[in-house]
């Protein structure tokens, strides 16, 4: 891994971003001193739990990171799944962008368009604003 990232701009559009670049990704994101714009739209992520929670608290702990673009992104996977394994996702990914939200200091951006979030996802985030 690179000790030293000078990268301000990080574009993964379409990059077809596997569970451990996805990883790889949280800690990069982490440790920049530099990074202000992220878009890792278009990557149908579907990452793990652990991997995803750790995901967000390490941009809500980046002290640059302000745009975050996560768009097209199918975030939670209904059909076909059981109703326990939704449940689950609905919660992790509410609570997930709930507390980036509330603890990034420098976020002033978050693109979640067309990422199948379900109203009730939707209102959590949206109570994390206020």
């Amino acid at each position: 891994m690179v000790t030293k990232n000078y990268v301000n701009k990080l574009e993964l559009v379409q990059a077809n971003i596997s569970s451990q670049g996805f990883n790889d990704l949280t800690k990069i994101i982490e440790s920049s001193r530099y990074l202000t714009d992220c878009n890792i739209s278009y990557n149908d992520l579907r990452p793990t739990q652990t991997v995803f929670a750790s995901f967000y608290r390490s941009i809500a702990r980046n002290t640059r990171l302000q745009n975050l673009n996560l768009s097209w992104n199918n975030l939670i996977t209904i059909q076909g799944q059981a109703e326990q394994v939704i449940s689950r996702q609905k919660k992790l990914v509410a609570d997930s962008v709930s507390h980036l939200i509330e603890h990034s200091k420098s976020l002033t951006h978050l693109n979640l368009t067309n990422c199948n979030l379900p109203e009730d996802v939707l209102r959590t985030i949206a109570s994390a604003c206020c």
